[in-house]
């Protein structure tokens, strides 16, 4: 069946592939696109007008997808089998503030609707939860972008309505890639960027995306740890811009320098 879905989540996943969510417009249920049972990944190709390099797939964005099967497995009840092969870009939604207030949960832990374990991270059990995406509104108390523990690093620290504090890796394809940005092109030390958004976020109505990870680290099995899957400001800290403004997959890789 063909439906329309306003894109909520564009992450980053291992390897270069992504991951998509969003609300359909159809009943308001959270959906997340897969390509088959045994095949969740999507190419970061796939974001984009195999015809004309657009970019389709973006936050906000209003695109329609053929859902074949719904296949929930707790707490990742959003997965649909969608047809690899057709979307169609609808155009994009405009009041971005009222549709997130309509959308979020009055605090991280009415998401899931399932205990949230805080040891090595923030996780859920496998097999536990009524959802695995959400959104908050949140109090940004600090960001950070830069190298731990030998690897590239994005997190923001926050508190949501009922002042629990979190901090949480950012996968949003967007932050990354903007975060990125400002440090390859601009030459702004990770510090700098790192207290920019400080700035920014912490004197903004944010809303974050969460959602939870696969149960598939070898090392912490059966544990679905939060992440931000997406970062929306009023004011806009992109500035209306998305991922594709910063880096495309047809373009040279952008090569990140430790500073």
């Amino acid at each position: 069946m063909k439906e329309k879905l306003i894109i909520t989540d564009v992450t980053r996943m291992s390897g270069g592939a992504v991951c998509v969510g969003g609300i359909a417009t159809s009943d308001g249920t959270c959906r997340r696109p897969i390509f088959s049972s045994s095949s969740i990944s999507i190419p970061e190709s796939w974001l984009y007008d195999s015809q004309n390099d657009d970019c389709i797939v973006f936050p906000f964005a209003e695109v329609e997808l053929d859902f074949q099967e719904h296949k929930p497995v707790a707490p990742h009840t959003e997965d649909w089998i969608v047809d690899r092969n057709f979307r169609r870009y609808c155009g994009k939604l405009q009041d971005r503030k009222k549709f997130l207030e309509e959308i979020a949960f009055p605090y991280v832990s009415s998401i899931f609707e399932a205990v949230i374990v805080h040891n090595i991270g923030y996780y859920v059990k496998e097999g536990r939860g009524a959802r695995s995406l959400g959104t908050v509104r949140a109090n940004i108390l600090n960001c950070f972008y830069g190298p731990n523990y030998g690897k590239w690093d994005f997190r923001i620290k926050f508190a949501d309505q009922k002042d629990r504090e979190f901090c949480l890796k950012v996968t949003d394809l967007s932050f990354q890639y903007y975060c990125r940005y400002l440090n390859e092109e601009k030459h702004l030390p990770t510090t700098e960027i790192s207290s920019m958004l400080t700035e920014q976020l912490s004197n903004s109505v944010v809303f974050l995306r969460l959602g939870l990870t696969r149960p598939t680290w070898e090392k912490y099995p059966h544990r679905c740890f939060l992440q931000i899957t997406g970062v929306y400001s009023f004011p806009d800290y992109l500035d209306g811009r998305c991922f594709a403004d910063f880096y495309r997959p047809s373009r040279k890789v952008i090569v990140v320098r430790l500073r």
